[in-house]
């Protein structure tokens, strides 16, 4: 049974990004810094399990969705 919602928050690649990559920076000089950054919220139900055939069983089927399709898929 779930115990509830869960948050996950996954941090992707970052960086600074100059104000002089803008062609605004040429025209009118007013811009500024930003940073540009990736990150997914993943929420929903969670629960917890230590039952190995059962975690073998979600794996499986995890791998088999995403490498199922391929040529030559992992295992």
């Amino acid at each position: 049974p779930a115990l509830g919602d869960g948050l996950a928050i996954f941090m992707g690649p970052d960086a600074y990004v100059t104000p002089a990559w803008y062609q605004t920076k040429q025209e009118t000089g007013k811009v500024v810094p930003t940073w540009n950054y990736v990150a997914v919220h993943a929420h929903g139900p969670i629960e917890f399990f230590e039952d190995a055939d059962r975690l073998l069983e979600v794996v499986t089927r995890l791998t088999n969705l995403h490498e199922g399709e391929r040529s030559a898929p992992w295992a």
